[in-house]
């Protein structure tokens, strides 16, 4: 798994990957899978050796095959699925139609997408919402913990929703104490949530300062896009590179952790 989902240039896990349909076709929320994404191609913002798609794929637009010279594997993590929408704001002024207070949340919601323009009406039911999830090394009042407890509730179009916490920590900002996150809200802007189609998948890193992914492209990758589907991770390694492709070496070996 290099690089890494929160963009460590010198550590990686390694790790066993299923890449058989089967394991692709039962994809959870929040599994971590390997993909061709971000589409790196000759002349995009992303390029650099690697070319994950052919110019006729470019001219095309059609980003369903990596089919370029030198495809590499990219780590994300599924956030949301086909016939969902998704939105979240980094800045209260930001929020849409949301209560400020979920700042920096994900919201999950079913699609209402009905003139097919990827953009949500945002008046789909939510499926779920979620915060990050408590880190007793950011805090050290005793009192901080009681008041996350007791905030795991919103009401939202008069109905009331329990926030729920995610299942990984996400990458923020140390040195900046007013944004915790070095990243647009998404579909910034215009401030709705963002219609993932059929078939598609909304992917992100868990380093969101740095993250380049579907949050930053706004597009939903393929199913063909994705390698496949962590299974256990095996150990811890270092990255090395030689003329630009990264390597895992120094291995050091654990007892699995099986997902």
């Amino acid at each position: 798994m290099s690089p890494t989902l929160l963009g460590d240039p010198a550590k990686a896990n390694f790790g066993i990957i299923d890449t058989t349909d089967w394991a692709k076709k039962r994809i959870k929320r929040f599994d971590i899978v390997t993909t061709y994404f971000p589409w790196s191609y000759e002349g995009s913002s992303y390029y650099h050796d690697d070319e994950d798609y052919s110019q006729e794929s470019v001219q095309t637009g059609d980003f369903s095959v990596a089919d370029g010279e030198n495809p590499q594997y990219k780590i994300k993590r599924v956030i949301a699925f086909g016939g969902e929408s998704i939105f979240y704001f980094t800045h209260i002024n930001e929020c849409g139609d949301f209560p400020e207070e979920l700042v920096n949340d994900i919201i999950i919601m079913k699609s209402r997408d009905d003139d097919h323009n990827g953009i949500d009406d945002g008046t789909g039911d939510i499926v779920a919402i979620y915060r990050d999830k408590y880190n007793p090394d950011e805090h050290e009042n005793p009192q901080d913990k009681i008041d996350y407890e007791n905030n795991n509730h919103v009401t939202i179009r008069d109905k009331t929703y329990e926030i729920q916490d995610l299942p990984f920590y996400r990458k923020k900002l140390s040195y900046n104490p007013t944004t915790t996150y070095a990243r647009h809200s998404l579909n910034y802007p215009l401030n709705y949530p963002i219609a993932i189609p059929t078939g598609r998948y909304f992917v992100m890193g868990d380093n969101w300062c740095g993250s380049y992914d579907c949050g930053s492209t706004r597009i939903p990758i393929y199913y063909d896009n994705i390698v496949g589907v962590l299974v256990a991770i095996e150990g811890t390694c270092t990255i090395v590179g030689e003329t630009g492709h990264k390597k895992c070496g120094d291995r050091h070996y654990i007892w699995p952790t099986v997902y």
